[in-house]
């Protein structure tokens, strides 16, 4: 290696050729970090909406997901809301949602 200021002396060795693809920036995700980041911005996401606005997937991932366990009115609102998309009619229940 020679030093940065010599100008004059040529490289003894060919430059080692850079890298083919996006350089590394050291703050790369495992696929689990990936997954767990995604479902908690869907979670917030999903909590945030009304429940009028929830479409078949929203329903599912409340009624799957443990996190709505402690929120008895977000499962039962999500479940109606999935009878309703299916055309499932409810007896004991009069259903609100206008579409």
């Amino acid at each position: 290696m020679k030093d940065i200021y010599d100008t004059k002396t040529l490289e003894l060795l060919e430059p080692i050729p850079k890298k083919r693809g996006r350089p590394a920036t050291g703050l790369a995700m495992t696929p689990a970090e990936r997954k767990r980041k995604s479902v908690e911005n869907y979670r917030l996401m999903v909590a945030e909406k009304c429940a009028e606005d929830y479409t078949k997937k929203d329903c599912l991932f409340v009624i799957e997901n443990k996190y709505f366990d402690n929120i008895p009115a977000a499962r039962r609102a999500a479940w109606l809301r999935l009878g309703y998309l299916l055309g499932i009619e409810s007896q004991s229940v009069q259903l609100r949602f206008e579409i």
